[in-house]
C-alpha cells in the first residue's frame, strides 16, 4: 500500500492532538487515584467550546444552557462509580499501568470519538472506554459509557470492540492493510518461516486471560506448533488454489471481538476466508475457513 506523504505541519498538528488525547487518559486516571474530579476540569468543555465544535457556533442559548448542564451533571454522576466498581474489583488505581491509549472516529459528522486506555493491573489486563471530542488541538471529555459496569472485563471488551467496529467498519484503507498482511503471511509460509510467522497470529490456550487476546509467542512451543500447522494448511489451499480471486473484505463483531475476513475463490468454486483480529494495534490470523461450493 502506498502512503502518501504528510505535509510536515499536518503531521505536527496531528502529534499535538494525539498527545492531548493520552493527556486525557493520563489525566482521568489521576482523577480517579486522588480521588478528584476537579483534575478533569482542563478536558472539560465549556459552553463556547460545546457550541463551536459541535454546533458550529449557531446553538440556541436556551439548548446550549440545557445541553450543558446534562452534559456536565452526567459527567459528574458517572465518574464516581469508577472508583466504587475498582474497589469492587479489587483493583487499585495507584497500580494501573496504561500500555496503550487509541482513538477512533465514532462518528464523523458529530465530531464524536471513542477513546480506549489498555491498561494492566497486576496480572489483569483490561480496557476502559469514554468518548470525547477533539478541539483547537485538545480533547475534551464527552461522555463516560457504561459507569456501572466500568473496570469489569466483559464491559471493558465490549466498549472496546463496539468503539472499533463502528471505526473501521467505514474505513477504506482497512481492506488494503489485511491484504498487506496476507502476502505477508503468504511469504512468510513460502520461506518456511515459522518463527516470524507464529508473532502475526492469535494465541489460542485455555487461559481466559490470553486466548484471543496477545499475539503467538515464537518462543512458545504451543505458539510454534499451532503456527506451524497453520502454515501447512495455507501451503495446501495455496497449491489447491493457484489461480485464487478476491471474492469479498467482510468486518463483523463476535465474541472474540472484531474479525477482518479477507476471501478469495478458486476456480472449483471454492471460497477460501482469511480471519484477523485487531490486538494491540496489529492486524493478527486467528482463523481460516475453507467453503466448499
Amino acid at each position: 500500500m502506498k502512503l502518501k506523504l504528510i505535509p510536515f505541519l499536518l503531521l505536527l498538528c496531528l502529534q499535538t492532538i494525539a498527545q492531548d488525547e493520552r493527556k486525557l487518559a493520563e489525566t482521568f486516571i489521576l482523577s480517579l487515584t486522588k480521588n478528584n474530579y476537579n483534575l478533569l476540569a482542563p478536558h472539560i468543555a465549556t459552553p463556547d467550546i460545546i457550541n463551536n465544535a459541535l454546533y458550529a457556533g449557531k446553538a440556541n442559548k436556551a439548548k446550549l444552557t440545557k445541553d450543558f448542564t446534562v452534559y456536565t451533571t452526567k459527567l459528574k454522576t458517572a465518574w464516581p462509580q469508577y472508583i466504587v466498581n475498582a474497589k469492587t474489583e479489587g483493583i487499585n488505581l495507584s497500580k494501573i499501568e496504561i500500555l496503550n491509549v487509541s482513538a477512533e472516529v465514532i462518528n464523523k459528522e458529530a465530531n464524536m470519538h471513542g477513546l480506549n486506555i489498555m491498561y494492566k493491573h497486576a496480572d489483569r489486563f483490561g480496557m476502559i472506554g469514554m468518548i470525547y471530542f477533539p478541539y483547537n488541538k485538545k480533547a475534551y471529555l464527552l461522555d463516560l459509557p457504561n459507569p456501572l459496569s466500568a473496570f469489569t472485563s466483559k464491559d471493558s471488551f465490549s466498549i472496546a470492540t463496539n468503539l472499533q467496529y463502528n471505526q473501521d467498519k467505514n474505513d477504506p484503507l482497512i481492506e488494503a492493510v489485511i491484504q498487506e498482511e496476507l502476502n505477508m503471511l503468504f511469504g512468510y509460509v513460502k520461506d518456511i518461516n515459522i518463527t516470524a510467522f507464529t508473532s502475526h497470529t492469535v494465541h489460542r490456550d485455555d487461559d481466559p486471560s490470553k486466548n484471543w487476546k496477545i499475539a503467538g509467542d515464537p518462543a512458545n512451543k504451543y505458539d510454534s506448533l499451532q503456527a506451524g500447522a497453520t502454515m501447512g494448511k495455507i501451503h495446501l489451499i495455496l497449491e489447491g488454489c493457484p489461480d485464487k480471486k478476491f471474492e469479498s473484505f467482510k468486518i463483523e463483531k463476535e465474541s472474540e471481538g472484531v474479525w477482518y475476513v479477507y476471501s478469495y475463490q478458486c476456480l472449483d468454486g471454492k471460497i477460501i476466508h482469511f480471519a484477523f483480529l485487531k490486538i494491540q494495534g496489529k492486524y493478527l490470523l486467528g482463523d481460516i475457513n475453507v467453503e466448499k461450493p
